[in-house]
């Protein structure tokens, strides 16, 4: 402490400080005041308990993270493959068997490879979401308009087909922003607006 009082004196120039006196810690404000001092000491032990609580759970929150994004990217990766021979098969079907199937079970069939597509779209988002760390996508243009007739004729065609919904659009605009989230958060609003219709 003695050397703190000193380098104000000598200095002129206030000081903040916390120090240590036997289990307690104390917030020091040192000023000089003539040839003297003022000083005003604040118990602060428990606020710098409550701040090493704090930065503890901040460390255990990062730890969660990164055992998340590892899950995430294993998760993603490992689903890669089945939804690849999913697609195989659906394009063996379309094209093997197509021109003798009627026109309902070739728009089943449509559906399932766009769903497919789909799918492998979320899992190359959830790959990246996993590797936010080391840097982010840029926003893009987004054709708002487009995106929601897509979900109306991909992910919620079966939603609108059996609730009678029906979506009618205005002209909306293209802005920049992450696609996939984008489309993600019109499909969970179209989709509870149509369940909870």
């Amino acid at each position: 402490l003695f050397a703190q009082y000193r380098q104000v004196v000598l200095t002129g120039e206030p000081t903040r400080f916390e120090y240590a006196i036997g289990d307690r810690w104390f917030d020091f404000a040192v000023a000089r005041f003539g040839d003297g001092l003022v000083v005003a000491a604040t118990d602060s032990t428990s606020t710098r308990l409550y701040r090493q609580q704090l930065e503890a759970a901040n460390l255990e929150l990062k730890r969660s993270n990164d055992n998340l994004q590892s899950f995430a990217y294993v998760a993603s990766h490992d689903l890669q493959e089945p939804l690849r021979k999913i697609t195989s098969f659906a394009d063996i079907f379309q094209h093997q068997y197509g021109p003798r199937l009627d026109e309902d079970i070739m728009d089943i069939v449509r559906r399932m490879a766009t769903s497919a597509d789909r799918m492998a779209r979320l899992i190359h988002d959830l790959l990246a979401y996993a590797r936010v760390g080391s840097g982010r996508e840029p926003f893009r243009a987004v054709a708002l308009t487009d995106l929601l007739e897509g979900l109306r004729e991909d992910e919620l065609w079966t939603a609108f087909h059996h609730s009678g919904g029906q979506l009618h659009l205005e002209p909306l605009p293209v802005l920049k922003g992450d696609g996939g989230q984008l489309r993600q958060l019109f499909q969970n609003l179209l989709g509870n607006a149509l369940k909870f219709r």
